[in-house]
């Protein structure tokens, strides 16, 4: 049986790391038994809509300043 940390960590990392089917199995088992970790994995999925709507509603988030910033950063450093 899997452990509670290991279960977490994989849940938190599925995201970014394929799993294996047998690990997937693993956790899936785990889950079945352990609310604690069914709790997590709940937050982990509600963080990750909560990101994505943020995202969402962000008309420049591609990492990007709007011009407007750009422009004053740039007035700063040119008075110095």
């Amino acid at each position: 049986m899997a452990a509670c940390r290991d279960v977490t960590r994989d849940l938190t990392l599925a995201s970014e790391v394929p799993l294996t089917t047998y690990r997937r199995a693993q956790i899936a088992l785990h889950l079945m038994i352990c609310r604690h970790c069914r709790c997590h994995k709940a937050q982990l999925e509600q963080m990750q809509r909560l990101l994505q709507a943020a995202q969402a509603q962000q008309p420049e988030a591609d990492g990007s300043m709007p011009a407007e910033v750009r422009a004053r950063i740039s007035d700063k450093l040119h008075e110095r």
